[in-house]
């Protein structure tokens, strides 16, 4: 809102003007002593005036009526939008008669944010002043400028003309900087049952290996990828990482893990003591061996099509497997048949029947841990790009140290980069942070910047 006050507005002629300035040729005295006054401002960083010392202590010169103004001339600012600023100006009677102020009269049309307040006219007797004062409330970020008039009676400067200026300052500007320090890591453990029925689950598996490895080297993940069976928790063969030459077909071979396999398939317990767990050697995919490791995050993929015949509770494999890197550090997905033949379909009151029986334990263990649940029975294959996205915790969250003026004016880029906003949102709800989808997200390395106006003073 801009806030506009004219007490009194005229419009002086330039004659009228010359003849006083005629006067004061005619009687040649000193012109007026200006004094810089104390401008008080509400909002930090907002400028003013300087301050000096008015000179009371000046002795009345002659038997005449003269004037002092102080200061001179009126320079504010610049004041930050929606910040405000005071200024004052003092009119002083210092000769020996009345000073007689005939008018005084302000023009204040390119001052729509300043409120003043002037007497029409005035009379002081000597060492009497009077005190104007300006209120700069800036609405609009652009300078405003006024001109005050001072016709009185006084020798020296019957016709005073002060210009007063208040600079302003659009919104000022925040750009925080998230500096990207290393590249996420992503540990994957796959279990695939290797008993004589599995040939067509992995077979299926292998050939959307891609599936699983492109999201990964998309997103430029540091990740180790890790294979054994349900009858051994020996690693099928090396650790894929980025660093494989042939990523893909490295996958593909360890996925096609044969059929000759023990028919009592115990991939908890392999998975189990493939990590640390329980009595014997150092596990494949374990601390012990430095494959786990600090600040990653740790994915189990279960492939069978047998319910499992693991000797301990789900509750003690689940409790093992979030001990490893923390609950908010793992995933556990189960590629089964998660269907209780028990139930009856509601739409047919029938299942189809699949050749893979039904995992009540896997489903268990699905539910007590993150993760998910995939059916061996229908096409899963596109399943494993969703498992790959899930195989690492990207930070989405990202701090603002400043409360956006207009959030639809935030500009987020990634690397130097406009990231578009349909890839994150700005919450200033549960916080005050821009939240990127979970695929738009930065990699570790990026640099995000957050450019936005703020508000100084409310």
């Amino acid at each position: 809102m801009r806030a506009l006050t004219f007490l009194i507005l005229f419009f002086t002629s330039c004659s009228s003007e010359q003849d006083f300035r005629g006067r004061e040729k005619a009687n040649p005295v000193d012109t007026h002593a200006s004094v810089i006054d104390v401008t008080d401002s509400t909002c930090p960083d907002s400028g003013g005036a300087t301050v000096t010392t008015p000179p009371y202590e000046d002795p009345p010169l002659g038997g005449h009526p003269r004037i002092r103004v102080f200061p001179n001339a009126i320079e504010v600012g610049p004041t930050d939008r929606e910040c405000e600023a005071t200024t004052k100006v003092r009119v002083r009677s210092v000769g020996q008669k009345p000073l007689i102020i005939e008018s005084i009269e302000w023009s204040s049309l390119g001052a729509p944010d300043v409120i003043a307040s002037h007497p029409p006219d005035a009379i002081l007797a000597p060492g009497d002043e009077l005190v104007f004062e300006y209120q700069q409330i800036e609405n609009d970020g652009i300078d405003d400028f006024a001109r005050l008039y001072i016709r009185s009676n006084a020798v020296n400067d019957p016709y005073i003309v002060m210009d007063q200026n208040f600079r302003a300052n659009d919104y000022p500007t925040q750009i925080d900087t998230h500096a990207g320090v290393e590249k996420y890591k992503a540990d994957v453990l796959f279990v695939i049952d290797n008993s004589c029925s599995m040939s067509e689950e992995q077979t299926d598996l292998s050939s959307n290996a891609v599936k699983f490895a492109s999201p990964l080297l998309v997103s430029d993940i540091d990740f180790q990828i890790g294979v054994i069976t349900t009858d051994s928790a020996t690693l099928r063969g090396p650790i894929v990482t980025p660093a494989t030459p042939d990523i893909v077909g490295e996958l593909q071979s360890q996925f096609l893990a044969g059929t000759s396999g023990s028919p009592y398939e115990i991939g908890m317990e392999m998975a189990f003591q493939a990590t640390g767990g329980g009595p014997g050697p150092f596990g494949a995919f374990s601390w012990d061996t430095g494959v786990l490791r600090e600040d990653s995050f740790l994915t189990i993929v279960f492939v069978t099509d047998e319910p499992g015949d693991d000797a301990r509770t789900v509750l003690e494999y689940s409790d093992w497997f979030q001990s490893l890197y923390g609950e908010d550090k793992l995933s556990v997905f189960s590629v089964i048949n998660p269907d209780d033949p028990a139930i009856p379909d509601t739409a047919t009151g029938n299942k189809d029947r699949c050749a893979a029986l039904y995992a009540p334990r896997y489903v268990e263990l699905s539910m007590l841990s993150p993760g998910g649940i995939l059916n061996v029975c229908e096409s899963w294959g596109e399943g494993l790009t969703m498992i790959a996205e899930s195989s690492y915790d990207p930070i989405i969250e990202f701090e603002m140290s400043r409360t956006p003026i207009e959030p639809d004016r935030i500009i987020v880029t990634i690397d130097g980069r406009v990231s578009p906003p349909s890839d994150w949102e700005y919450d200033g709800t549960a916080g005050n942070k821009i939240v990127f989808d979970r695929a738009a997200a930065p990699t570790g390395e990026d640099v995000v910047q957050i450019e936005y106006d703020y508000l100084v003073c409310r």
